[in-house]
């Protein structure tokens, strides 16, 4: 019965320090395409959970991608999200990959990054890394924001992320 009591109370109280950290996209914007007749942008999310289980998705989903035009257009949009308690790490590798419409042809890395995340005694750090010398992540004052320049195979784009964090 102690036990029982125990495991509740902690789970109470780990709840009382908990975070909800979600990753918004505010903008992409390419400076230079691919290819001759657009590109067809998505990005490809690998997470890390703290348990070492790994996921992954994309955004948007197959067979659907972003064009220039519809990125001109788009509106913020929430591309991951957990809860922390206290003691997580998370990783998530972010990257951004141009569509091809042959079947055949493999899709183009355009640049990807890794946010590393942790949650610990109510402070959250997160440390962002571009993953090849054509992925630079611009730093600023405010460590949730970052824009991300990406000029892997010929291409020229940026990426504007930003973490929002909520109690949970």
């Amino acid at each position: 019965m102690r036990a029982i009591l125990l495991f509740i109370a902690s789970t109470f109280f780990s709840m009382l320090c908990a975070v909800e950290v979600s990753l918004w996209v505010d903008h992409i914007e390419i400076y230079e395409e691919t290819d001759t007749f657009g590109d067809q942008i998505y990005s490809f999310i690998l997470e890390k959970e703290p348990n070492g289980d790994f996921s992954q998705f994309t955004h948007p989903t197959f067979p659907f991608s972003f064009t220039k035009d519809a990125l001109s257009n788009m509106k913020p949009f929430s591309l991951w999200q957990s809860v922390f308690v206290d003691g997580d790490h998370y990783e998530i590798i972010f990257s951004l990959f141009d569509r091809e419409v042959m079947p055949w042809l493999p899709d183009e890395l355009l640049g990807h990054l890794k946010i590393a995340m942790s949650w610990e005694d109510k402070k959250f750090d997160v440390a962002w890394k571009g993953l090849s010398p054509d992925t630079t992540v611009e730093e600023n004052d405010n460590m949730l924001v970052r824009r991300v320049i990406m000029k892997e195979n010929g291409g020229h784009y940026a990426v504007d992320l930003r973490l929002h964090l909520n109690k949970a």
